[in-house]
């Protein structure tokens, strides 16, 4: 199988000027094998092997000689933007057993794969991201990403589960085995001549299994016919998961850092170009008195030893394999013959985080430095910002992070569905359901947290907003789309049917309506006088599903016709379909920009 995804001005949004978006190309090419063999009356095997060819590239549209502006006053990203290419080939193999005896159903089966990804980042022009503060003042970004990266996970994985009938009733149970590894690939990354000596050339050494997670997942399931027709089912499940190792996860531990830096503030634009040139920074330096003097700051290195290769600037202390605990109860009903409805409730909760805060940094190593007040729509609201204690902060290398548990901090999670079906019967068939979700996270003490500061999660960082009790918060930005802030919904109703008509057309339609995501107003660049970097981004809303978007609500719609060939005893089939997307052409907001301190605050990013 091959596809091609080729996408034009990829990152399109309201926050980027034609130039600051990509060009996105690339194909991908899956081989795959399977046997299936039938070894008796009761045992069958399968085996499969594959292999993906996969990878992308992004190409700025403005080219890599102008001078990159990740954001001006008003939010948007100028000029030209980064250019990225990745190689990410995958194998795997799998070995599956299927072995019925008496009232048994016995499965087995066996996995194997390898994930690589390697990457090449270029920023353009002069190498120096610029960030509009008011302009003319400016601070920038002093990179050494042009550079290579290479990480690779190693997935081991058995499992074992039988299906065991009893007249009306029936257990499942299962154990699933599972060891999960990354490692980090040797590879170079140029560093940049404006700062020899803190930004050098550097090549990485490999290093195997940096990060390995080890767990043992029970599974166990019980359904109950209430009714001797079975015509009342009741179900119960538990089980454990482990969540899926990034192959990524251990690539901090490389002795070259993925992405190294060093940000200059209260630059002046002396020229009028708009963006920080070597020569507006020409004679400073970094080191820890000028960044606790607000002049700078850095990341993706040691400052007291910036070339180093010999050991990695990280830290892995103890950790586990994060894991979600999960129940499930739920009961099947049919009304009549061919119409049935179902409730099902879930609780998930989720345990074994691991993070890297800044090495030994934690909640109580933070003082409030003070309040904000920043006005929203919505109103005005004064929220407190902490900074690092002074007598903490000299012991402090932000190039350094630890790998450990999370502890005191876990998340909890509440589901229900309710839904009803009519199987396809007298020519048509339709579904309707109705969901309502309720995701919170908790912190048990200071030891959970490190900057107490509210603050918004962005797709690398998903640490915040940092509210005991609160709901659960992501940014995405997926395919280059803007940033959207993710909040399960409180209420979602799907409905969908379908309708056999003569001559072999079939009429369709498929309605969601759901509550929209999160509106999270903040404000960037806040002054918060922390010597570890004082610009932050301050949350500006108490509860971040209080404000929401409104709600969506989608209707899709098809048209099919069917053809069928008379040839003997071989009758082949022609399907003709014709979809229609956003039938009722709504026009509901998507996504806005959030921060209000951009001129472009509030402002419509992306609409259905």
């Amino acid at each position: 199988f091959r596809g091609e995804k080729e996408k034009p001005g990829r990152a399109t949004t309201a926050g980027a000027a034609p130039e600051a978006t990509h060009n996105q190309g690339g194909p991908n090419i899956l081989y795959k094998a399977e046997a299936n063999y039938v070894a008796g009356d009761s045992l069958f095997l399968t085996g499969r092997w594959s292999y993906l060819e996969s990878g992308f590239f992004l190409t700025p549209q403005g080219g890599l000689d102008a001078n990159m502006i990740f954001a001006d006053d008003e939010g948007i990203s100028r000029n030209s933007y980064y250019d990225y290419s990745t190689d990410r080939p995958q194998y795997q193999a799998n070995l599956e057993a299927n072995y019925f005896r008496g009232r048994h159903e016995i499965k087995a089966g066996f996995g194997y794969r390898t994930s690589d990804v390697t990457s090449t980042y270029i920023v353009p022009g002069n190498a120096i991201v610029t960030f509009h503060d008011g302009y003319p003042n400016m601070y920038g970004d002093v990179t050494a990403f042009n550079q290579f990266t290479g990480a690779r996970g190693t997935y081991l994985n058995g499992f074992l589960a039988d299906t065991i009938s009893f007249d009306r009733l029936t257990l499942n149970i299962g154990l699933r085995w599972d060891r999960q590894a990354s490692s980090v690939l040797g590879y170079s990354q140029r560093g940049n001549p404006l700062l020899p000596d803190l930004l050098p050339d550097l090549t990485g050494q490999a290093a195997d299994d940096v990060i390995v997670w080890n767990s043992i997942s029970p599974r166990l399931g019980v359904s109950y016919a209430l009714t001797e027709d079975r015509g009342t089912i009741l179900r119960g499940t538990y089980a454990t998961f482990a969540q899926q190792m990034n192959s990524g996860q251990g690539s901090f531990y490389s002795t070259v850092g993925a992405l190294r830096g060093v940000y200059f503030y209260g630059v002046e634009d002396l020229n009028g170009n708009q963006t920080v040139d070597a020569e507006e920074i020409a004679g400073r330096t970094c080191n820890a008195d000028l960044r606790a003097a607000g002049d700078c700051n850095w990341f993706g290195f040691s400052i007291a030893n910036p070339d180093n290769v010999s050991t990695p600037n990280h830290v892995i202390g103890d950790y586990g394999t994060p894991l979600t605990h999960e129940a499930v109860i739920g009961i099947d009903h049919e009304l009549m013959p061919n119409f049935g409805v179902s409730a099902n409730a879930t609780w998930r909760r989720f345990t074994g985080f691991n993070w890297r805060p800044a090495q030994g940094l934690r909640g109580d190593d933070y003082e409030q430095r003070g309040t904000f007040t920043g006005s929203t729509p919505e109103g005005t609201i004064s929220v407190p910002y902490y900074g690092v204690r002074d007598d903490v902060v000299d012991s402090i290398d932000t190039g350094v992070t630890e790998y450990v548990t999370r502890e005191g901090y876990h998340q909890r999670y509440l589901g229900f569905v309710l839904s009803a079906a009519k199987r396809l019967s007298n020519r048509w068939m339709a579904r309707v359901g109705f969901s309502s979700y309720d995701p919170r996270e908790y912190y048990d003490s200071d030891q959970a947290l490190t900057d107490p500061t509210p603050t918004l999660p962005t797709a690398t960082n998903l640490v915040g907003p940092s509210i005991d009790g609160g709901q659960v918060l992501r940014a995405t930005t997926g395919s280059g789309k803007g940033a959207i802030y993710m909040v399960l919904p409180k209420y979602q109703l799907i409905a969908n049917g379908l309708y056999q008509a003569p001559w072999g057309i079939n009429l369709a339609a498929n309605m969601t309506m759901r509550q929209g995501y999160s509106m999270p107003y903040n404000h960037t660049l806040v002054d918060t006088g922390d010597p570890l970097g004082t610009n932050k981004t301050i949350l500006l809303v108490d509860d971040v599903a209080e404000f929401r978007l409104p709600t969506v609500t989608s209707l899709d719609a098809r048209l099919g016709k069917e053809f069928r060939f008379g040839m003997g005893g071989y009758s082949p089939r022609i399907n003709v379909d014709v979809d229609f997307f956003n039938v009722l052409n709504s026009a509901t907001v998507l996504a806005r920009r959030f921060d209000q301190r951009v001129t472009s605050a509030n402002q419509v990013l992306e609409i259905m």
